[in-house]
């Protein structure tokens, strides 16, 4: 299994002070991003070559908000080679802006490098 949380929190935490694995602590504090690996799968045995998927959420109190902190961290994924395979604003009754994000790329074990293809 390859784990990339580390990287991932480092770039999100660049664009937002509130950053939590999996849901926010609490909403005190907006915005907010949280994020979790959402899953790792080789086509072999040898774990040379990896899907890694990531899911980030953007929590915030207004829709611009929301927006630039949503593009901030796609530019963040993007950067360390996932691409966007999924990207949808999540109803929220409390009234926060929520934004969901999904993004996968393709560890290779022998340069340590990911791409998003």
């Amino acid at each position: 299994m390859i784990d990339l949380s580390s990287p991932v929190a480092n770039a999100l935490e660049a664009i937002c002070s509130n950053v939590f694995f999996y849901y926010p602590d609490d909403f005190e504090t907006l915005p907010a991003i949280s994020y979790f690996d959402n899953g790792n799968s080789s086509n072999d045995n040898s774990d040379l070559l990896t899907k890694v998927s990531f899911q980030i959420d953007v929590w915030s109190l207004t829709v611009p908000d929301c927006k630039t902190i949503t593009a901030a961290a796609d530019t963040a994924m993007r950067g360390l080679g996932f691409r966007r395979t999924f990207s949808q604003p999540i109803p929220d009754p409390s009234g926060y802006r929520h934004q969901s994000m999904k993004y996968q790329g393709t560890f290779n074990a022998i340069d340590g490098n990911l791409y998003s293809r």
